[in-house]
């Protein structure tokens, strides 16, 4: 989601919250959330659904009950693009020792499980880090690299063909709420 140019939500999560809110023929009232206190937020009914490209991961689904994924996307790394032929072969990338990678959210466990010997630089903005040489590489979904790389041409994507795993996006729920799990689902 993002703020339109006349200031207002905008996106696919926030159309489909109108949707909802209308299926159930309720008032929509949109709260920000703490990526770090989800569950809690969840659990103590600050709000009902988590929406915004959240990704469903082991961690959080100690935590929370999710709904089925409504999409799927690669994890790949942003490089420099002067940098690509550092980035080409995946068992050197992997075991590559001091490697700076950015991530935010729910990438910075597959930075952690994927690239052992690299250090992870979490919760930062891809816009300073990256663009600035603070990290060598940033960790982030097929879909949304190739996009902000569209408009950065000295940066490109390193797809590893499913070798990093894969991010599942769904719907976070407190635990427990079965009905509104199946009425999302439907």
């Amino acid at each position: 989601c993002y703020y339109n140019h006349e200031g207002e939500l905008a996106g696919f999560d926030i159309a489909y919250a109108y949707e909802l809110a209308r299926d159930l023929d309720c008032r929509l009232e949109f709260v920000p959330l703490n990526l770090e206190k989800l569950g809690e937020e969840l659990e103590s009914g600050k709000y009902d659904i988590g929406m915004s490209s959240l990704i469903m991961n082991e961690e959080r689904l100690k935590l929370m009950d999710f709904s089925s994924p409504y999409t799927e996307d690669s994890n790949v790394l942003i490089i420099p693009a002067h940098d690509r032929r550092k980035f080409i072969n995946p068992e050197t990338t992997f075991n590559t020792p001091g490697l700076l990678i950015g991530a935010i959210g729910g990438y910075k466990s597959t930075v952690k499980r994927h690239f052992p010997l690299a250090t992870l630089v979490p919760d930062g903005d891809i816009n300073v880090e990256l663009v600035e040489g603070k990290v060598n590489a940033w960790m982030w979904g097929k879909t949304s690299s190739i996009v902000w790389c569209e408009s950065r041409p000295n940066f490109v994507v390193a797809d590893y063909g499913g070798l990093v795993g894969k991010r599942y996006f769904a719907y976070p729920i407190r635990v427990g709420s079965i009905d509104f799990n199946l009425f999302l689902n439907n």
